[in-house]
């Protein structure tokens, strides 16, 4: 008896889906997702507005990051996610890969939760991030107004702090400035 091979997703899939279509492939298998809402953009806008200026540009901060939001990236392991911020030190990637999927394992990851994503992103994608060595992950969840930050050790993600409304802080791997948890969601 034989088995039929189940056909692996590539990186052409996500192409025919087109531009506007959200996908992702973990383990081979095709993820298509929803459209973000505008909490979660908000968040995502927010944090990036916190973080660019001070290690992207160098304003105000150390610099020495490139950060991008929902850009297409090869893992090391082949899988192919599309985080909503991503964070890559400039000592280890002097220069942007030009090449969609940019191929990149970040040394910084940021999902932005949405009831729509949460349980994939808080297992196969962590899995996969996990996998590629990924230092930091947080999650981000505008609903519950709470921020996660991990580190990735041998056992698994590690967490070092969950910040809430009202909290300014200091978060791995960027320690250098202090957020103010609620700036990062949206105002209600």
């Amino acid at each position: 008896m034989s088995a039929t091979a189940r056909k692996l997703a590539t990186y052409g899939d996500i192409l025919a889906l087109g531009e506007d279509v959200h996908a992702e492939i973990l383990g081979g298998e095709l993820f298509i997702h929803a459209s973000p809402s505008w909490r979660h953009g908000d968040a995502s806008g927010s944090l990036m507005a916190d973080l660019g200026k001070p290690f992207k540009r160098g304003d105000g901060g150390p610099g020495g990051w490139w950060l991008l939001q929902e850009t297409d990236i090869v893992l090391s392991t082949g899988d192919v996610v599309r985080p909503d911020l991503l964070g890559i030190r400039r000592e280890r990637v002097p220069l942007l890969p030009e090449e969609r999927p940019m191929p990149a394992d970040p040394d910084f990851v940021c999902e932005i939760l949405s009831p729509s994503n949460e349980k994939y992103d808080l297992t196969e994608k962590q899995a996969a991030y996990l996998a590629a060595g990924v230092t930091h992950l947080w999650h981000l969840d505008p609903d519950r107004r709470l921020l996660t930050v991990m580190r990735h050790s041998p056992d698994g993600y590690v967490i070092l702090l969950r910040g809430q409304d009202g909290q300014t802080l200091r978060l791995p791997p960027f320690e250098a400035i202090e957020i103010a948890v609620s700036g990062l969601f949206p105002q209600v």
